[in-house]
């Protein structure tokens, strides 16, 4: 097993995650041609005459870059003009962004989206994104992550799997993520919780598409996010008298891609999440880059990321995007491991991102089965196994019946047709000795759901096996989801 599988772990999302989630979703200079597209066709007065073409020679942030600050050879009123056409494309790339996502939350999305929700969950690891999409919060929304303390209800499962009801106050939301950073206004319905330690963070360093704030308010004390967040196969996007009410006089807060950002870090909520963006790389035993690809040109995320990362001998990078050999060379520029050293892992290939998140789902599995092993239970009491997964938004639980061992290592777990899942153990029933014993060269546990559908066991949750109960349960967690029931 490689070293630090099961430490601190940080992955940084670029424009190449969310693309890999929907094909609507634009990489950077496909965003700029269509931004520009869009600003020429809206704002005709700023005398954009042309389409440039974006490319690795001349990319959408240079340019960009150009027009947001006060050139010393053009006059002031040119800058000026400058000024506003920079305003102009930053409203643009918004709107094309929005138009995109809109269109990739019709559907439901790959189902390794939710595979890697929940390694993010159980792992618990910080997530920093470049993104001002809002996927990442939309997928929570669509699935169940419970919180700490979740202890799931018995359910007949009968010939098939049956979702419990809906536990909406026991699973994580896209706010618990984020951790209410930046704070969205109260609504009725919304139940408030505090900041919770038992799953992933989200940080959005360069803010986001359901981010808004008063102009000009260099103290950030304005800045709000939506108080909506769609789902997958569910879309929401308010209208402007809808968000005139709820983020009266705002304007949409997101950093455009430029070299320098400087004015843009006024906010002490921006500053505060590139801080803990920080620490959490410096603190990280695994760093992945996911669909990023490190441009250079980006002065500051690059010397944050030499910062952390530089002489890091204790350090695993692993690059997931279809060039990764031009990123593996940025990383060692910046003091990274080599692409010699087995701590710099490259993921190409056209299913990058899928690739990673099996790969990633793997190590979790063979963690929990290195769990399962340590596991000593009391040889006078038997204990059930229980496994829970996701089904929509719904958990479901259910009493496992038999372990079949495969030939490739794997522990399959299947589960009891025709009792009510308890934290006792039915006459034929495995027990946890048995799942310790038959996991003693296991690289791996999946739960049998259906017919044509496994899903991989990405944590455990033993019960105390100290305390003076009849019986000593081990809940087993699934990771992915059942696709919605269709209607």
């Amino acid at each position: 097993m490689p070293p630090h599988d099961d430490g601190p772990e940080v992955l940084i999302l670029g424009a190449g995650f969310s693309k890999a989630i929907h094909q609507s979703m634009p990489v950077a200079n496909h965003l700029g041609q269509k931004a520009y597209a869009l600003a020429n066709r809206r704002w005709p007065d700023l005398g954009l005459r042309h389409d440039p073409e974006f490319g690795d020679q001349y990319p959408f942030e240079t340019w960009l870059s150009l027009l947001a600050q006060d050139l010393p050879h053009l006059r002031e009123a040119d800058n000026r003009h400058n000024a506003t056409t920079f305003a102009r494309l930053r409203d643009a790339m918004a709107e094309v962004l929005e138009d995109a996502e809109e269109e990739a939350l019709r559907s439901e999305p790959p189902d390794w989206l939710y595979l890697l929700i929940t390694f993010l969950h159980y792992r618990q690891a910080t997530v920093i994104t470049f993104n001002y999409d809002t996927l990442i919060e939309a997928a929570v929304e669509s699935t169940f992550l419970e919180r700490k303390g979740f202890l799931p209800y018995a359910v007949n499962i009968g010939s098939g799997i049956t979702p419990e009801f809906d536990m909406d106050l026991k699973r994580i939301h896209s706010w618990d993520i984020l951790r209410d950073q930046p704070p969205a206004p109260a609504l009725p319905l919304r139940q408030p919780h505090g900041a919770p330690d038992d799953t992933f963070r989200l940080l959005k360093l360069h803010g986001s598409l359901d981010w808004w704030q008063a102009t000009p308010d260099p103290a950030g004390a304005t800045l709000a996010r939506s108080p909506v967040v769609s789902t997958f196969g569910y879309p929401i996007r308010l209208t402007p008298d809808e968000r005139g009410q709820f983020l009266p006089g705002r304007e949409r807060f997101i950093v455009p891609p430029l070299a320098v950002k400087s004015s843009y870090y006024s906010s002490p909520m921006i500053r505060q999440l590139w801080q803990n963006a920080y620490e959490a790389l410096r603190g990280a035993s695994r760093i992945t880059l996911l669909g990023y690809s490190l441009p250079l040109t980006d002065i500051v995320t690059a010397g944050m990321m030499e910062s952390a990362i530089r002489n890091r001998r204790d350090l695993i990078v692993e690059i997931v995007n279809p060039q990764a050999v031009e990123i593996a060379e940025r990383v060692e520029a910046l003091g990274g491991p080599k692409r010699s050293a087995d701590h710099l892992i490259l993921t190409a290939g056209d299913h990058a991102v899928q690739d990673f998140t099996d790969s990633a789902c793997r190590r979790a599995q063979r963690i929990t089965a290195e769990q399962i092993r340590t596991l000593a239970p009391p040889g006078d009491r038997e204990g059930a196994l229980i496994v829970t997964f996701a089904s929509g938004i719904h958990a479901v639980t259910t009493a496992i019946g038999e372990i079949v061992r495969r030939n490739d290592h794997v522990l399959e777990l299947v589960p009891e047709p025709s009792r009510l899942s308890n934290l006792a153990v039915a006459d034929g029933q495995p027990t946890v000795r048995d799942l310790v014993k038959l996991a003693q060269d296991a690289d791996a546990l999946i739960v049998r759901v259906n017919d044509s559908l496994t899903l991989p066991i990405l944590a455990c949750d033993p019960q105390n096996f100290n305390h003076p109960n009849a019986h000593h349960p081990v809940l087993l967690r699934a990771g992915g989801r059942l696709r919605f029931p269709s209607s």
